[in-house]
């Protein structure tokens, strides 16, 4: 059963970094940053596709890979769901002030 992993951060962020991580997620080079992220975790299931079965030692280096393609797809998509997680509560934040600051009006 997989464990439940808490967003990167999940209170350690002001609101105004919340407010700049959003602000990079609509960067123009962001998409860029996601493609290398993507190619980082196709390279570490391809070193492991890629392995020998008649390499001395295969199965000690068919679980170091296994292992590091499996850490590198959690590290993706723990990155991935944090900064959604931060951009939907920055989000959430910034409609509570502006309702705050219409009600004060």
């Amino acid at each position: 059963m997989a464990e439940t992993r808490l967003p990167l951060l999940m209170d350690g962020l002001t609101l105004p970094e919340k407010v700049m991580l959003a602000g990079l997620t609509r960067h123009v080079g962001f998409p860029v940053l996601i493609k290398l992220i993507d190619a980082l975790c196709e390279r570490s299931v391809e070193n492991l596709v890629k392995l020998d079965p008649e390499l001395e030692n295969y199965e000690r280096v068919l679980s170091v890979r296994q292992i590091r393609s499996r850490t590198t797809q959690e590290n993706a998509r723990d990155l991935r769901e944090s900064v959604a997680y931060h951009l939907k509560s920055a989000g959430d934040a910034e409609d509570l002030d502006n309702q705050l600051q219409l009600q004060g009006e």
